[in-house]
């Protein structure tokens, strides 16, 4: 392996690790919004409680640098169903963007019609 491939592997996998990091602390700060309370913290009684958290279930999403493994956080307890704003519009964006790329492979397979006699 030469030392350009081994900077590119360790860019891809840095690239990798930031995207992950980042998604799981935003689909946590969402569901502290959520309830409106963070780990372990108890909510007022005034505000009423909303819910409570209940572990998470595994997430994978396809990036061009690899798969990412989330824990998409679980809500329960509460009247209105808990739904990560960002975890479900990056899911939504990989599938438009596997919509596109099938799309472009199938547009640029096609042979040209021509209108030659």
């Amino acid at each position: 392996m030469t030392d350009a491939q081994l900077t590119e592997d360790l860019i891809s996998e840095l690239l990798r690790l930031g995207a992950q990091r980042i998604l799981q602390e935003t689909a946590e700060a969402e569901v502290d919004e959520f309830l409106g309370r963070g780990w372990y913290e108890r909510g007022s009684e005034q505000a009423g409680r909303r819910g409570y958290r209940n572990g998470d279930t595994p997430l994978s999403l396809r990036t061009t640098q690899g798969p990412i493994q989330l824990q998409r956080p679980r809500v329960r307890g509460n009247e209105e169903p808990y739904q990560s704003a960002i975890l479900s519009r990056v899911a939504r964006l990989e599938d438009h963007l596997m919509r596109l790329a099938t799309e472009m492979y199938v547009r640029g397979s096609r042979p040209a019609i021509s209108n030659k006699p």
